[in-house]
């Protein structure tokens, strides 16, 4: 390397290698077509003006996502914004679409007002971020990266040999690559101030689907029941008639209770045997679960206790029927049981016991 370079080489590769400090020199203000992004320093305070990137988003609900979606882009070409991002949910599921917008600074309440419009406003936040700071460090660099690239030229100039010249090349081929991508981080920090970003999201309302309203059920249902009742023992066939009350607690259980007179009548004053039983039964699944309006047949099991002709009596046994009609005022039902009635006496040791029994819901 030629004597004269050597000397002066060393301390151009020192500043060089400053280029990414940050230094003090002041800075001159960006270009005016960043303005609406930066708020100038206090009048006498001597700062900078400070720089924001601004972001906003805006979710709009519109019963027309398409429709909306057109409106977007005819409002993005009116008032100068580029969009960036545009997604339209076109299938099966809840339709929906997404943009995201670049907007100059200065209409950037306006365009939100303009597509807030198109709908109903769900979401609105806006954000800002300073990069005043940042932006004055990429400038230094890029000043101090330029100060050494010009004395690398100057030494280029004075190179008498070979070997200098392919050195100082060197360091000027990583000068411009250093240079070129600061210059880089500068110009995206002046879009993103020039142009907030924002994204707009649009949706069908959501349906808040109202509760139904409470539909009434009964509780249990009362009923009136006549009832033949035919004793058998060894000895004899007793014959009665009478009825009672029957309340159905649900469809599946019913609480019975029902007086008799022999046949023919004894002249008695009080009846001559009388029944209180529980019963559980269940439907044919195969003949419609019980929820025909017309004949639903059921199968069913039957217990309790009682008076017969004196003799106390425990009663157990198995029932069936049909529920001829079934309608929500008023259920008419026909039922058929055997039973077996235990205890000591005289009286009958089974019952065939046939009963016809209105209920009505309560």
């Amino acid at each position: 390397m030629h004597p004269s370079i050597r000397p002066v080489l060393l301390p151009v590769l020192v500043l060089a290698g400053c280029a990414h400090a940050a230094g003090t020199m002041p800075y001159d203000a960006p270009a005016a077509a960043f303005a609406p992004s930066f708020r100038d320093a206090a009048p006498g305070g001597g700062g900078a003006a400070e720089m924001f990137e601004r972001e906003g988003r805006l979710v709009v609900e519109a019963e027309d996502v398409h429709a909306a979606a057109a409106r977007v882009r005819e409002i993005a070409g009116e008032m100068g914004v580029s969009v960036t991002g545009d997604s339209v949910n076109e299938g099966t599921g809840r339709p929906g679409a997404e943009f995201v917008l670049r907007v100059p600074g200065d209409s950037l309440e306006a365009v939100m007002d303009a597509l807030g419009a198109l709908g109903r406003v769900r979401e609105r936040p806006l954000s800002a971020r300073e990069v005043s700071a940042e932006y004055h460090d990429v400038q230094l660099q890029v000043r101090n990266l330029r100060a050494a690239m010009d004395r690398y030229e100057a030494l280029l100039a004075k190179a008498d040999n070979v070997q200098d010249m392919m050195q100082v090349e060197a360091e000027l081929a990583r000068l411009r690559g250093d240079i070129d991508r600061v210059e880089g981080q500068r110009r995206l920090i002046e879009d993103k101030v020039a142009r907030a970003v924002l994204r707009v999201t649009l949706r069908p309302p959501t349906r808040v689907e109202e509760p139904a309203p409470r539909v009434g059920h009964a509780r249990f249902h009362p009923g009136l029941r006549g009832a033949y009742l035919a004793g058998i023992s060894d000895r004899s066939v007793k014959l009665f008639v009478g009825g009672g009350l029957s309340l159905r607690l649900i469809p599946e259980f019913r609480l019975d209770f029902d007086a008799f007179r022999v046949r023919p009548d004894s002249g008695s004053n009080v009846p001559d045997a009388f029944l209180v039983t529980l019963s559980a039964r269940t439907f044919s699944d195969l003949l419609g679960s019980g929820r025909n309006r017309f004949l639903n047949p059921w199968l069913g099991l039957r217990a309790g206790g009682g008076r017969v002709l004196g003799d106390a009596r425990f009663a157990g046994g198995v029932e069936a029927g049909v529920e001829l009609v079934r309608t929500k005022p008023f259920v008419l039902d026909l039922q058929l049981a055997a039973l077996a009635l235990a205890g000591a006496g005289n009286a009958p040791d089974v019952a065939l016991q046939a009963s016809l029994a209105a209920y009505v819901p309560f």
